[in-house]
């Protein structure tokens, strides 16, 4: 098979050639449209994991998408308009094709669960002014120290999380930034890398997509509705997260509780678009 990403973005309407009759109300000719894009889609249905790829994190953990399954991507143009159609874009590696999860989303994700505290102009490791801070703030503080058993309270929980978060996510080195009295953050070659989270193994079947819709509200209640069809991630295929733990321990926290604090925040709160009603879940 094609690269999946150029056949989803590009070869998947090479050899159409009805153009000027998308927008056409005879049923017969929407049917003709409709077989020819279910064709299309059902080389995505098919297609099975064959192969696993090299990966550069030494770091691995492996996750499992859960029912309903992973949309990455929907942001993306796939849309024409004709009959049968998916509908939506999906994020697909420009190289292999693979549904991969961008290493930079994983951070993203990652990071959302920290409090994210307004730093200190000319001290970053402190809190600017914790009484100004959200509640949303506080309860995200006391989550991630709930899940590493900080052995902290109040305020000092508070700054501890933060310097944490510094220390993770943009590589301040908290300690010599305390003594130098200004920000020092450690080499690139020192800090948690995230890399690309790519699937490994398929789900039933060892199958990787499948088909969905969405029915989106039209204008009155008569209205005969029309389903948009999308392609997703299917349950149970195991997606590979590549990390590289160089940060050095803060704390009590090393490389080993770093990685299990990664997993349980992305099998709590999921990855990707729809996640509000069950997509993008994770287990191990």
């Amino acid at each position: 098979m094609a690269n999946l990403s150029w056949l989803f973005y590009k070869g998947y309407y090479i050899r159409f050639d009805r153009w000027l009759e998308i927008d056409s109300k005879d049923k017969g000719v929407k049917k003709v449209i409709a077989e020819f894009f279910e064709k299309q889609n059902e080389a995505f249905y098919a297609y099975t994991q064959r192969y696993n790829l090299t990966t550069p994190g030494k770091d691995r953990e492996e996750l499992k998408t859960t029912y309903p399954g992973l949309l990455f991507g929907s942001g993306y143009t796939h849309e024409t308009g004709a009959a049968g159609e998916l509908k939506i874009g999906l994020q697909l590696d420009y190289t292999t094709g693979q549904p991969v999860i961008p290493g930079s989303s994983v951070k993203g994700a990652l990071r959302a669960v920290f409090p994210q505290f307004e730093k200190d102009d000319k001290q970053p490791w402190k809190i600017k002014d914790l009484d100004k801070e959200t509640g949303i703030s506080i309860e995200k503080a006391l989550y991630v120290a709930r899940l590493l058993s900080l052995p902290y309270e109040g305020n000092e929980l508070y700054e501890k999380v933060h310097e944490l978060e510094l220390h993770i996510f943009e590589g301040l080195d908290v300690d010599k930034s305390r003594e130098k009295g200004t920000a020092v953050y450690h080499s690139i070659y020192n800090r948690d890398i995230f890399h690309d989270a790519f699937p490994v193994k398929g789900g039933e079947g060892n199958k990787i997509f499948g088909p969905d819709s969405i029915t989106p509200h039209t204008k009155g209640p008569l209205k005969e509705p029309v389903p948009l069809l999308f392609l997703k991630v299917l349950p149970k295929v195991t997606y590979a997260f590549n990390y590289q733990l160089n940060a050095p321990a803060w704390e009590n926290t090393d490389a080993i509780k770093r990685k299990m604090l990664y997993k349980e925040i992305l099998t709590t709160t999921g990855l990707g678009a729809k996640t509000n009603v069950g997509y993008g879940q994770f287990n191990a």
